[in-house]
């Protein structure tokens, strides 16, 4: 039996290879300026152990490019697609993916947060923005969003995407949850951001966890 709070946007998130977003959030930039997302090799592998529990980590190839980071406890971790990766939570409130949507190298000065927001918002029709500011992740920062709409179903949605411009391209991180489940979903993409790293600067260099004050 599904879970009480499995609406149609989740479902279109479990249904098969290709379909992992549902429709308003499969749209990518607008046509006048569609670069194709780079293709994603993911792995994961349980590692140190923190207390009784392993901490899951996701390693993640494009070309010659590296990424990891840790999978948040209570997420399913999904690399079947080669254009993005989806964390899903185990009660299908919420979901994160990520994904290099703008190849070649990037300044940060040049990830306009007007365009940006356009974007958002022909990406998800009806949304309305809700605050604009500046997130990082791998020792970079960039533009970020918090946005609200209703989904198919009509059930009211919250979602926070991240753009990071780095030399394998734009990285875009989106979390979209349930809105009486926003903050929590906040938590756990904050541990995904906070854990990434990159190997820009040469190799890419892991910092283990330690259950040791």
């Amino acid at each position: 039996m599904l879970p009480r709070n499995f609406n149609l946007l989740t479902l279109a998130c479990l249904l098969g290879a290709g379909t992992v977003l549902p429709r308003a959030f499969a749209q990518e930039l607008p046509a006048t300026n569609r670069p194709s997302p780079a293709a994603l090799s993911a792995a994961l592998r349980s590692e140190e152990i923190i207390g009784s529990e392993a901490v899951k980590r996701a390693y993640v190839h494009s070309g010659t490019n590296e990424f990891a980071f840790v999978v948040p406890p209570g997420f399913r971790f999904d690399g079947s697609n080669p254009e993005k990766l989806v964390l899903v939570k185990n009660d299908y409130t919420c979901f994160i993916n990520f994904r290099v949507v703008k190849p070649g190298p990037s300044e940060a000065g040049e990830l306009k947060a007007e365009a940006l927001r356009q974007t958002l918002l022909n990406r998800y029709p009806g949304a309305r923005v809700l605050e604009e500011f500046t997130q990082s992740a791998a020792n970079q920062s960039g533009p970020a969003f918090d946005l609200q709409f209703r989904s198919a179903a009509d059930v009211l949605q919250s979602a926070r995407v991240v753009f990071i411009p780095s030399a394998a391209g734009v990285l875009e991180f989106t979390l979209v949850a349930n809105a009486d489940q926003f903050t929590d979903g906040r938590e756990a993409f904050n541990t995904l951001l906070l854990t990434f790293c990159t190997n820009q600067g040469g190799k890419l260099e892991i910092t283990p966890f330690s259950d040791k004050s």
